[in-house]
């Protein structure tokens, strides 16, 4: 990792997105309230796991998905719930490993570089689902088509748009956004998946497909 090195417009973005993450601010009406259960299950106790964030980011460079590495770099310990011990305990000089506690799981959706720009409504913490998500839940129907899926944003879930038949082997869509590649990184407690584009919090059940059209900036 200590030689990586990225084309200097594309670091610039990455720089801005930072900025925006590190200070949200949302442009649309917030549909709900803060969910208690979003702490609950995260909740700091005795049983947790360490996870190695430079296994996670060399795992998402080595597939391609650069600029999502340096982002999660410095981001994961943040937005994972009580990551470092995360959100009401972050320690900025631990940003190495994350905390995953009472045997939880994260999930994140990884979008490509060129997904990566600077528009108000992108959320990196809307791109974590608290919970598994995998092939195989699609497969067995465990996750299905309308099913919910709890995000490490405090407002806004995300909605399973299409699943489509096993047979045919295509990827499920979330929020209309099709998921590209399963298990960049899966060690069990933390699963990285590759997305086409970033989730849109203003998604709506029958809105249009959300795809690589959409000018970068």
């Amino acid at each position: 990792m200590a030689s990586k090195s990225v084309p200097l417009f594309p670091f610039l973005l990455l720089l801005l997105l930072l900025l925006q993450t590190l200070t949200p601010t949302h442009q649309f009406e917030i549909p709900m309230g803060p969910r208690d259960e979003y702490f609950i299950t995260f909740n700091p106790s005795g049983t947790y796991v360490e996870v190695d964030v430079k296994n996670i980011t060399k795992s998402l460079w080595d597939a391609g998905y650069k600029i999502a590495s340096l982002v999660l770099e410095n981001q994961l310990v943040k937005i994972v719930p009580f990551g470092s011990g995360g959100r009401f305990i972050y320690d900025p000089n631990d940003t190495d490993t994350v905390k995953i506690f009472n045997n939880n799981t994260v999930t994140i959706f990884a979008p490509p570089d060129e997904a990566f720009r600077f528009e108000s409504w992108i959320i990196l913490d809307y791109q974590f689902v608290t919970s598994k998500v995998d092939k195989e839940a699609f497969d067995t129907g465990s996750i299905s088509e309308g099913s919910k899926l709890l995000t490490c944003d405090l407002h806004y879930d995300l909605t399973v748009s299409e699943v489509p038949d096993t047979v045919t082997g295509a990827y499920p869509c979330i929020n209309n956004v099709t998921i590209t590649q399963w298990d960049i990184y899966n060690d069990g407690h933390i699963l990285v998946h590759g997305v086409e584009n970033f989730f849109n919090p203003r998604y709506k059940v029958n809105s249009p497909r959300v795809g690589q059209d959409i000018a970068v900036i």
